[in-house]
């Protein structure tokens, strides 16, 4: 833990990071990228491919929400400073993704 902050320290927050994309099979398969890791903020990347589309030829809405799920543990993880598991998740989709990165 951070001395001043409760948080984590910008070390643990780089291993915080390289963690989950190294040790988080899930986040590994569907090849989700941190990054930014701090407190009470992350950003998570996946280059769509093939292997993330649904029938219809677009991003799937649970890759998608999976994404999300990752930045969102990993914000509060790194604010508290201890591992967290989400425990809701509401996702609206405005439009479709064929193609590019998504963060």
């Amino acid at each position: 833990m951070g001395e001043d902050t409760g948080t984590l320290s910008n070390e643990q927050l780089t291993r915080l990071a390289q963690y989950f994309d190294e040790r988080v099979t899930f986040s590994r398969h569907i090849g989700s990228k941190v990054e930014v890791v701090e407190p009470g903020n992350a950003v998570c990347h996946i280059d769509v491919e093939d292997i993330h589309l649904n029938g219809n030829g677009t991003l799937h809405g649970g890759v998608y929400a999976s994404l999300l799920d990752n930045a969102m543990g990993l914000a509060v993880a790194a604010l508290v400073g201890l591992r967290t598991a989400t425990i809701g998740l509401d996702v609206h989709f405005l439009g479709a993704v064929r193609e590019g990165r998504i963060t």
